[in-house]
């Protein structure tokens, strides 16, 4: 995290990493830990679904819950101004 605001990088947060039904253990513990970091440091959050069915595509709900303040592509003009459009 301290390595992306040095480098004006924005960080990833897939939805589907955050679904009830996914099999890895202590992902949303790990998120919020993630998160808290970022926010500490300033660093911005872009939101992604990792979808693998058309359905999926542009669902953000689990992610929403968790880092609506942070995500960047949620605000079309904070889009414009990272990236000086």
């Amino acid at each position: 995290v301290k390595r992306a605001k040095e480098k004006n990088i924005l960080l990833e947060v897939n939805n589907s990493s955050l679904s009830p039904d996914t099999s890895r253990e202590g992902t949303r513990e790990n998120v919020k830990t993630y998160l808290e970091l970022c926010k500490k440091y300033g660093v911005r959050i872009i939101m992604g679904t990792d979808s693998h069915i058309c359905y999926d595509i542009g669902v953000f709900t689990h992610v929403e819950q968790l880092i609506k303040e942070l995500v960047i592509n949620y605000w079309e003009d904070q889009i414009i101004e990272f990236f000086g459009i």
